[in-house]
């Protein structure tokens, strides 16, 4: 949450993913916003996950030197994490599957952790996404707010909500990180 008034300017780069970005007077934060294909349409056609990756590979170098915080509908799942993964918390739902190991390999290459695994709440507040298979309901985690590793010791919060107001499966997915702005002021300005 940015308390201050900040103004960001977006920009649809590629399909499935968009970039936001602070104005240039502020210290550079930049948020790519990222819908990525689902395990069906993976397993139907592989290649369309590769070139989802390579053109978020893409985005995210394109903005090296910055602030970046990359989250959205991955449509991945995690799993629990291993005592040797410092990428995902103890506190993930459900077991790693294809796509969970595509975005687990973006993640270490440019040392990111998906933030919404590392605070326990009920695993209400972990589920992102329900749907119903015959009648019986199925909660998952494939949403993710991924922060860089260095950033670890910012993060005061994250957890999911339950949304009554909106018609959507997804649960909204929300990150509290201490981040200092660096504001400049004009001379004889307050």
């Amino acid at each position: 949450i940015i308390r201050k008034k900040t103004k960001f300017g977006s920009k649809p780069t590629a399909k499935g993913i968009k970039i936001f970005r602070t104005n240039k007077k502020q210290s550079k934060i930049v948020i790519i916003n990222v819908y990525a294909p689902h395990m069906g349409r993976v397993t139907k056609n592989p290649e369309e996950a590769d070139e989802f990756y390579k053109r978020l590979e893409e985005i995210y170098k394109r903005f090296e030197g910055t602030d970046r915080i990359v989250l959205g509908d991955f449509n991945a799942k995690l799993g629990r994490q291993s005592l040797l993964d410092k990428t995902v918390g103890s506190h993930s739902r459900g077991n790693r599957n294809e796509n969970g190991d595509m975005l687990h390999n973006f993640m270490l290459n440019h040392n990111l952790l998906a933030s919404n695994t590392f605070f326990k709440h009920r695993a209400c507040h972990i589920t992102t996404f329900e749907t119903r298979i015959k009648l019986k309901p199925r909660f998952s985690q494939i949403d993710y707010i991924l922060i860089q590793e260095n950033r670890r010791h910012s993060m005061l919060n994250s957890r999911s909500y339950i949304n009554n107001h909106v018609d959507t499966d997804h649960r909204l997915v929300v990150t509290q990180i201490y981040l200092k702005l660096d504001h400049q002021r004009g001379k004889g300005k307050k």
